[in-house]
């Protein structure tokens, strides 16, 4: 996303360019800057900067000369270089929006993340029009740094600029789950699940967000919401490998073990490679008594994971069974 971003920041910069020289595309420095235009955009950032250097050299005050040479040292990773440019620039045009934005991408890369927060802060106030880029990539640099109210209010910015925007409210149940996570704050499911359903408002199909307020509504406890969520995205996709596990996990849950070995085998038959699935079927035909083909799916999971993924207890529980078998 942020090549992207500079990537359309030199297509910008070349229309600057030459909508300013083309009453007199004669005088040497200006040829020498388109020169630097095409060098550029072709990808040859030596010679790019060899031509912009002799510009700046003779002018030190073109602003758009200063932004591309400072475009160039960044695609040169010349990252200290490039700040320094941009910088220049700057100081002729303080209200340049996209410089703002790559001094921020370059401090993200220089690990000073709370600077990128700064400049992007500049963009989103001098910008005409709210940023969506800006925004959206401020909201990852503060989910970075743990600042989830921070992150929160931003992605509520990008909502509101597109309110059926499907991906960005995705990030917002995201970040609430994020909270639930690694703050312990289990309040923040309804706002997850409230979320997650404004999205199934938008699109009732949708299988992530269906599959999200599932396992939210596990983790509060609701079973009967969790079964109706995981059957609505098999009945779009009756192979959706997430769906069947929980909902295997949840007739474990009640003792229903047949029924659970029944949505494991579905699950593994979907992706074989869900390692969990096939130590959960071993559970389960355990405590159906049928060791044999407990035992069976137990040297599967084996042999799909490491020794030192293998828990202690796992691993003295299916021993016992075989020497009980």
């Amino acid at each position: 996303m942020v090549f992207l971003k500079l990537l359309l920041l030199v297509i910008f910069a070349i229309g600057i360019g030459y909508a300013a020289f083309e009453l007199n595309n004669f005088s040497k420095y200006k040829i020498i800057y388109n020169k630097g235009v095409e060098d550029l955009l072709a990808g040859r950032f030596k010679e790019a900067e060899k031509a912009f250097k002799k510009v700046f050299e003779i002018d030190p005050q073109m602003d758009i000369n200063t932004y591309n040479l400072g475009l160039t040292y960044f695609y040169l990773k010349k990252y200290d270089m490039a700040l320094d440019f941009f910088m220049k620039t700057l100081e002729i045009n303080p209200n340049e929006v996209d410089t703002y934005y790559n001094i921020g991408i370059i401090h993200y890369l220089k690990g000073q993340k709370k600077d990128t927060i700064k400049y992007f802060n500049k963009v989103i106030e001098i910008s005409e029009k709210k940023d969506q880029q800006t925004l959206f990539g401020m909201t990852m640099v503060y989910c970075e740094l743990q600042d989830y109210d921070m992150a929160i209010q931003s992605v509520t910015k990008l909502i509101e600029l597109q309110p059926q925007n499907i991906d960005y409210r995705m990030l917002l149940a995201d970040i609430y789950e994020k909270l639930i996570a690694e703050t312990g704050n289990i309040q923040s499911v309804d706002f997850a699940i409230k979320t997650y359903q404004e999205i199934i408002d938008i699109d009732e199909n949708h299988e992530g967000a269906n599959l999200k307020i599932a396992n939210c509504y596990a983790q509060k406890g609701d079973i009967e919401e969790c079964k109706e969520s995981c059957q609505k995205v098999l009945k779009v996709n009756p192979k959706a490998s997430d769906a069947l596990y929980l909902l295997g996990i949840i007739s474990f849950s009640l003792q229903e073990f047949e029924e659970a070995i029944g949505h494991f085998e579905k699950t593994i038959e979907a992706k074989p490679t869900m390692k969990m699935a096939y130590l959960n079927t071993a559970y389960a035909y355990e405590k159906m008594s049928n060791i044999e083909k407990a035992l069976s799916y137990y040297a599967s999971y084996k042999e799909k994971v490491s020794a030192r993924d293998i828990s202690p207890d796992v691993e003295r529980f299916f021993t016992a069974l075989q020497e009980i078998a």
